[in-house]
């Protein structure tokens, strides 16, 4: 998934914890409780299923926000009761939130919000999806992705919301599998232009990435963005993924061929900065 928000020049440095204290050794992050609906065993490594309370404080929107550990909520109950009795639970992802957001799974209820954002050209403009045109092609977005990769137990895409109007979608964020044999995943995000320059991709990809490293035996998540899309690159920078190289037309859109830059951080690295930004 090619990352398609924009960030302003002046963006935010990298805040500064604080984060939850870690355990000694290997440590890693500890999470309040394995939600209900949380990946099955089968994605999920057993050194990854440690406990430990995490801190949520309230930051005023006139402060840079602190990229800390987001908390696991279970979802709500969003799917009609099942025909029959012996189909199992559909899987949603669990609820994340962050100091100005509150990320969560998107069903079909948010296509208005989807639309407003996702039909914008200058949303579109660094993605391999062409602006939305009516109600029926965010509809489709859910039914088609969404509800496709929550069938398989992949965290993509959480609605980014904000958290005091939780049930307006103004963008997306997840992480999909590149490959689960070589323990590979990739980072992607959209966010609505009245939104940009706040720091609220940052904010919402750090989460998100925490809780991929912590939950799923993931060892590297990378993510690619056009060449030109330098505000999306520094925010992949902040977040601590190094760059790689250049990908020459490794994407081909209508008679066009892009050239990607690609990012990537591995499981150690993401542990080392856990680390070194806790107090």
């Amino acid at each position: 998934m090619l990352v398609s928000s924009q960030e302003k020049d002046e963006a935010v440095p990298l805040p500064e914890g604080p984060f939850p204290k870690v355990g000694t050794g290997r440590a890693m992050w500890r999470w309040p409780c394995r939600p209900a609906s949380a990946p099955s065993k089968r994605h999920v490594s057993s050194r990854h299923r440690k406990t430990q309370n995490v801190a949520d404080p309230k930051t005023p929107e006139t402060v840079v926000p602190k990229i800390v550990a987001p908390k696991i909520e279970a979802p709500d109950s969003q799917a009609p009761e099942l025909e029959a009795p012996t189909r199992p639970k559909p899987w949603f992802p669990p609820k994340l939130t962050t100091d100005r957001l509150l990320l969560r799974a998107v069903t079909h209820r948010d296509i208005e919000g989807i639309f407003a954002y996702a039909s914008n050209p200058a949303v579109a403009r660094y993605t391999l999806w062409t602006p939305h045109t009516d109600l029926e092609t965010s509809l489709a977005f859910v039914k088609d992705f969404a509800y496709a990769n929550y069938q398989a137990e992949v965290p993509d895409p959480f609605a980014i919301t904000l958290k005091e109007s939780s049930e307006r979608v103004i963008g997306t964020v997840g992480c999909s599998w590149v490959s689960e044999h070589h323990h590979t995943m990739e980072l992607g995000f959209a966010l609505a232009e009245e939104h940009w320059g706040q720091g609220l991709v940052l904010e919402a990809a750090w989460a998100v990435l925490c809780f991929a490293f912590s939950l799923y035996p993931v060892h590297r998540i990378q993510a690619r963005c056009h060449v030109d899309h330098k505000r999306s690159a520094r925010v992949l920078e902040k977040l601590g993924m190094s760059y790689e190289g250049q990908l020459r037309s490794a994407v081909r859109l209508g008679e066009d061929y892009w050239d990607l830059d690609i990012y990537a951080i591995l499981q150690p690295e993401w542990q080392q900065r856990v680390e070194d930004l806790t107090p």
